[in-house]
């Protein structure tokens, strides 16, 4: 066995938890400066194997907690883990831990994780060989120092107390206190029988007398106890005689009992019966005046919609006619449309075709003009001229002005044909323009009829989503209505089930719930009662086997019953309770229930969910129902159960017998039951009131939508039938620009012929001027040039005939066209007007446009509704009002059943109030009985039971003669007054008493002889031991300082009183056995040793320097040790004061122990010669005024020291 690992906490310098690397089984260096806390590692382990710090004051547990910065230290502890693979240490683990905890007012072992106490742990310590008389299994610092400068005659007192001797002198003591005691008991035993003797002889002259009076008291008695007999016996026979009736009295009573309490339930039914029809007319009168109200407000809406609709019917019958007229029109103005454009249509070629032979007739006119024009001016002008040239001259400026004149028409010509192109463009841009809007008016007509269909659809929407949204209403008034009323049964049932209850557990009840509601626990499931559904003719019984467990509270586990007690605690009003934790709480073994005739287990009566079945086992696992006690009796003993009857009466398994009057009106799980039920309906109303209430808000919302989106459409159906007339009155006005814009283009282009036909004349006249000027210059024309002017004459003449004939024709085709024309123009204009007032008619709108007349389908469709509203409201009225009347008969039948029952009930309350008074009587009898019979039965016990033979004689004979005989014998015991009565009872007692105490004084002498022998053996045990461990110190010391100083030899002496050269070798009685005034004598150990030689006389350890003196303390430490060894060491700079040539010899002896693998070595050092045995190394710092331990290399410990030697 050997010391695993160290954690220390808050223990003097260790502040924080520190847990060291696992120790080497063999040796462990500690190094470390100064004050670093290396001496408080060793503290830690003695604290925890109580070599120190025993039997502290609080003053001296505070000195051993952390003093520092930072927060109080209020706890430390200190644990050791300890390798038991040697099995030292009992229990067969191969660790064992041992922790000791020290606060301000604790001082606390745990061994493995349990608490232990200290004497246990000193036990454990013993037994793994750690002896309270060797404390140098640790050496701290200074033991060595003390040891070295010793006295002989502490020597020897560490020497006794290795051998032992401590335990032999206490046992010793003890015994000789025992044998103080025991005289002191011989001595009083004597004087009290010296007092019993003299007293013997006073009773004896007592007795002769006694005997006389005993033989008077004995008949005395035999007459007193027959008479007593007598009395008891008669008192007997009176109680039988009562017991029977009352017995039949009580079967009585609980006939009667069952009656009432059958009555009450009745009453109670009949009164929850006429709560409900109440509650129910209540409701009803509610959905009456509901009802009505609905068929008002349905009435008055149908009237409503009745005027609306003969209004709607009259503007519409109004509007059909109007309709049907300009329909009429319509059809009238298209047929002379088409009259009137087959009539232009065929007008209008003709017209082009009499334009074009004008305007060919008038170019040809032109031309021939211009022609003899130029033949004119030829003739004319040829006089005029004096020469060619003057004539050339003058061509050639006539040809510059006509040249002049002819740019300018070109230019015409061309603004023309803009002006001409951009009429079409604007033609062709109105001509879209109209058609558009055409198309249009088309789709805002279409989107009116979708609109009045889909408004239709919406409006008939909205009433039946209203119509569902007011039964939603009335039912979540209605399920508010129930909740109220099941709230108010819920709360009359919860307090009647909570008057069964005492205070603390009614609060702790309803604390558990209100926290469990609070944090939300989803594993408390509540009471034992919420839980279980008993039959109502097993509510009884299973009451009876309950108790009060049917209010112990049940969870799912310990942790959720912990939370709730932490939250009931800070509240001091939170009551108490018993929690049934389902986790901890175990399955029942499987056990057969006897499955007979006469008896049916608990459990097969109650229903419950399955998860809660230990829970139900743990209180009614155990318990049967039986007809009766006599059978219940036979059950509980022989099959080790508890039964109950249907009654409540109960068997326990220990034979006894419980029962008596139940009173079923106060029945904890009927009220129970009754509460579930409530608070079912209640949750149930709760949840209908709470789905009602959304689905009829989700169906407002509904609404507000629909109204929004009928609102919407209202909103645009009037946006496009106010739109219609403008848009209609923008066609008519781009209709009429596209006439004048053709107009226009007509006049263009007339403007435009005329100008490219004078345009054509000028550049003729031009080429005539231009071939003229070719000519020779004569004063007359040709003979060519004359008949070709008399040609153009004859010509013209017959073109401006026909001319003047084309213009005639032509302005005649104009006129009818223009006619036509405005015809057409006038007649469209009319349609347009006729079917806009069409279209407004059938948009709902009057001719003037500006008031709504309304749909009157859907106003129809409304007005249908109403009525179908009307007739429900009607026919549901009717019902509700037969139904009142239903109630109302049903109502009045009950409150007279229970008025009857109420009578009843009084008259059976006072039928058992006398049945009850009887029994009152009955038990007042009795108990007078009772007392007079316990008053004979004291008698007859203070009597005692007088001899069988004095009995028999007066069996026979008559009580008024026994009372006349014991009247003489009292008289004739009257003159034994002054005997003593006690005389031979003392005697008896006092001889006794004698033979006792001479018994008791006998084994005293026996025990003083035993006691004696004790103490002989125990001071000769003690002066062997003595002798033995000597020996075997001596021994090993002579051998330890041989190894520590090769060249020297050590011994040890023992010194005895009155030697004259005040030492002894005990080798010279090796071969005697020590007698007592031998060891007596021994007042100290000394010490010889020699460092130079073994031949050398020895020096005495007080001649001896300082280093030498230490190397000697050592080697009788490492001796004591050798002969009482321990598991582990620990050395606490043991090497300090050696010189360096012995610290070598010490750590190769500290290396040899190791070797043999007895023993673990744990040292703290500052010279570098253990460390070059050493197995594992550690070191030991101190920061902030806080320690810390933990493992290095051997190099950094070497290091450390080199470091710290002075230089």
């Amino acid at each position: 066995m050997y010391i695993k690992q160290v954690t220390i906490s808050g223990f003097k310098s260790y502040k924080n938890q520190t847990t060291l690397e696992e120790f080497d089984p063999g040796h462990n260096v500690i190094v470390g400066r100064n004050g670093s806390g290396k001496s408080n590692f060793f503290w830690a382990v003695r604290y925890v194997l109580g070599d120190a710090y025993q039997n502290m004051t609080k003053e001296e547990r505070q000195q051993l907690l952390h003093e520092g910065a930072g927060n109080t230290t209020l706890n430390a502890f200190v644990e050791i883990v300890f390798d038991n693979s040697d099995g030292r240490f009992l229990g067969g683990k191969d660790e064992v831990t041992l922790r000791r905890t020290i606060g301000m007012k604790k001082d606390d072992y745990h061994l493995d994780k349990k608490s232990v106490t200290r004497a246990e742990v000193n036990n454990l310590l013993e037994s793994a060989g750690f002896s309270k008389a060797n404390p140098f299994y640790i050496v701290p610092q200074g033991r060595v120092q003390a040891l070295t400068n010793a006295k002989d005659s502490e020597r020897l007192r560490v020497l006794k107390d290795v051998a032992g001797t401590r335990t032999y002198e206490e046992r010793r003591e003890a015994s000789l206190k025992i044998m103080a005691e025991t005289d002191v008991k011989r001595k009083k035993i004597d004087e009290l029988i010296e007092g019993i003797q003299e007293r013997l002889a006073e009773l004896e002259e007592e007795k002769e007398e006694l005997r006389e009076f005993q033989e008077k008291d004995k008949e005395r008695r035999a007459l007193e106890f027959t008479i007593y007999q007598r009395e008891m016996d008669e008192l007997a026979a009176q109680l039988s005689q009562l017991d029977e009736e009352r017995v039949r009295k009580s079967q009585e009573s609980e006939t009667v009992q069952k009656g009432f309490s059958q009555r009450d339930k009745k009453i109670n039914a009949l009164d929850r019966e006429i709560r409900e029809l109440s509650h129910q007319l209540t409701l009803l009168e509610s959905d009456k005046a509901e009802i009505e109200g609905d068929k008002d407000e349905a009435i008055r809406s149908k009237a409503s919609a009745e005027m609306v609709v003969k209004d709607l019917e009259a503007a519409a019958t109004g509007n059909e006619q109007k309709k049907a007229k300009l329909n009429g029109e319509v059809k009238d103005l298209d047929t002379k449309l088409a009259s009137k454009q087959r009539e232009l249509d065929r007008v209008l070629p003709q017209h082009q075709a009499s334009v074009q032979e004008e305007q060919e007739l008038q170019g040809r006119v032109g031309e021939i003009e211009v022609q003899r024009k130029a033949l004119l001016e030829k003739q004319g002008r040829s006089q005029q001229f004096q020469t060619k040239d003057e004539r050339d001259q003058w061509i050639k400026e006539e040809i510059t002005k006509l040249k002049r004149a002819s740019d300018e028409y070109s230019k015409q010509s061309k603004s023309l044909s803009s002006d001409i192109s951009e009429t079409k463009r604007q033609l062709g841009t109105i001509g879209e323009e109209i058609e558009e809007s055409n198309v249009r008016m088309q789709g805002r007509k279409k989107r009116l009829v979708e609109i009045d269909q889909k408004l239709n659809e919406l409006r008939e929407d909205r009433n039946a989503k209203s119509e569902e949204r007011k039964n939603l209403w009335r039912e979540a008034e209605k399920a508010k209505a129930n909740q109220s009323s099941n709230k108010l049964e819920l709360d009359k049932a919860e307090r009647d089930l909570f008057s069964m209850m005492d205070h603390n557990t009614r609060a702790g009840v309803k604390s558990i719930r209100a926290i469990a509601q609070r944090l939300r626990l989803s594993g408390v499931y509540g009471c034992l009662y919420e839980l279980i559904e008993v039959q109502d003719k097993y509510r009884i019984a299973a009451e009876a086997i309950a108790g009060n467990s049917l209010f112990h509270v049940v969870v799912d586990s310990d942790a959720t019953a912990t939370r709730l007690l932490d939250e009931m605690k800070k509240n001091a009003q939170s009551g108490r309770v018993t929690f049934m934790p389902l986790s901890q709480l175990r399955a029942r073994e499987h056990r057969e229930l006897p499955a007979a005739s006469d008896s049916i287990p608990m459990m097969k009566r109650i229903k419950f969910d399955p998860k809660f079945t230990r829970a139900v086992e743990q209180v009614f696992g155990k318990a049967i129902v039986v007809p009766g006690l006599d059978v219940g009796a036979k059950y509980a003993k022989d099959e080790k159960l508890t039964a109950v009857t249907l009654d409540g009466d109960r068997a326990e398994r220990k034979g006894a017998l419980t029962g008596g009057y139940v009173d079923m009106r106060r029945s904890r799980l009927e009220s129970a039951h009754n509460a579930k039920a409530y608070r079912s309906e209640y949750e149930k109303s709760t949840k209908v009131a709470e789905e009602s209430g959304q689905r009829a808000e989700i169906i407002s919302q509904e609404i507000v939508q629909i109204t929004n989106e009928i609102n919407a459409l209202d909103v645009e159906r009037r946006s496009l039938t106010s739109s219609t007339d403008p848009l209609s009155r923008d066609v008519t006005t781009k209709t009429n620009l596209e006439r004048k814009l053709n107009a226009r283009l007509e006049e263009q282009e007339q403007s435009l012929h005329n100008v490219e036909a004078n345009l054509k004349q000028l550049q003729t006249q031009v080429s005539e001027y231009q071939r003229w000027m070719t000519s020779a210059m004569t004063s007359k024309l040709t003979p060519e040039e004359q008949s070709k002017l008399d040609s153009l004459t004859k010509e013209k003449e017959s073109v401006e005939k026909k001319l003047v004939d084309a213009q005639e024709s032509r302005t005649k085709l104009e006129a009818k066209r223009n006619v036509l024309s405005i015809d057409l123009k006038s007649l469209k204009d009319r349609r347009a007007l006729i079917v806009a007032q069409v279209d407004r008619l059938q948009a709902g709108v009057e001719v003037g446009g500006t008031t709504e007349v309304g749909d009157l389908r859907s106003r129809k469709q409304e007005l249908a509704r109403y009525t179908k509203e009307v007739e429900a409201a009607t026919s549901k009225l009717a019902g509700v009002e037969k139904e009142i009347e239903r109630l109302n008969g049903l109502l009045s039948q009950r409150k007279t059943a229970l008025e009857q029952e109420q009578n009843e009930y009084q008259s059976e309350e006072r039928n058992l109030e006398k049945v009850r008074n009887e029994l009152k009587k009955f038990s007042g009898r009795r108990a007078t009985l009772l007392t007079r019979k316990e008053e004979w039965m004291k008698k007859l016990r203070d009597l005692g039971v007088p001899p069988d033979d004095a009995i028999e004689s007066y069996q026979n004979t008559p009580s008024s003669k026994l009372n006349k005989r014991l009247a003489a014998v009292r008289d004739v015991l009257k003159k034994y007054d002054h005997v003593n009565k006690k005389a031979l009872e003392q005697y008896n007692n006092f001889t006794n008493q004698r033979d006792q105490l001479l018994d008791r004084k006998q084994e005293l002498d026996k025990s003083a002889e035993a006691i004696e022998d004790l103490i002989k053996v125990l001071d000769q045990r003690k002066d062997a031991a003595i002798e033995r461990s000597f020996k075997e110190v001596k021994q090993y010391f002579a051998e330890i300082f041989e190894k520590l100083e090769p060249k020297g030899r050590g011994e040890l002496t023992i010194i005895a009183k009155g030697d004259d050269s005040q030492t002894q070798d005990m080798d010279e009685d090796d071969d005697e056995a020590p007698d007592k005034s031998l060891v007596d004598r021994y007042v100290g150990i000394g010490i010889r040793v020699s460092f130079n030689s073994k031949l050398d006389e020895a020096l005495m350890n007080e001649q001896l320097s300082g280093g030498q003196k230490s190397l000697v303390a050592l080697a009788l430490i490492f001796a004591i040790q050798r002969s009482d060894p321990a598991p582990f060491y620990l050395f606490d700079e043991i090497d300090a004061n050696l010189d360096p040539m012995y610290r070598t010899a010490v750590a190769n002896m500290i290396k040899e122990l190791c070797a043999e693998g007895k023993a673990q070595f744990i040292t703290t050092t500052f010279r570098p010669e253990q460390l070059q045995v050493a197995s594992k190394f550690y070191g030991v710092t101190f920061i902030n005024k806080v320690s810390s331990i933990q493992a290095i290399t051997k190099d950094d410990a070497v290091n450390f020291v080199e470091q710290e030697q002075p230089q």
